[in-house]
């Protein structure tokens, strides 16, 4: 089976508080190419994200593939990183995940219903 590393980013929508401060987005994002721009500065991965997708979106592409591998009997990680505010909580699920709207959900708690 495949072994390798994949790195998948999301660019969370700005918050209520920054769309506020008229804070100016500072990266663009070419889903289809998977590049992110920030600056003069252009970053590749295997999979992107924009501030317009669902957590769903998330997991059916980039999260349900692991769980099954893991299923299959493959080892399979997922975890999330950056700094504060990020959006890991978010993304990956919380304990008060049974106190979200279902569309809301994290990647957690999907790929526990889906076990």
């Amino acid at each position: 089976g495949d072994t390798s590393v994949r790195v998948a980013v999301r660019v969370r929508p700005q918050t209520e508080k920054e769309i506020n401060a008229r804070e100016k987005e500072c990266i663009t994002c070419a889903v289809k190419t998977r590049q992110a721009t920030i600056g003069q500065h252009s970053f590749t991965f295997d999979y992107l994200y924009d501030q317009n997708c669902t957590q769903q979106e998330i997991y059916d592409q980039s999260v349900r593939p692991l769980v099954d591998a893991a299923i299959a009997g493959y080892n399979a990680t997922i975890f999330a990183y950056g700094q504060t505010g990020s959006g890991k909580t978010y993304t990956m699920g919380s304990a008060a995940w049974n106190a979200v709207e279902a569309e809301q959900v994290g990647m957690l708690p999907r790929a526990l219903h889906h076990l």
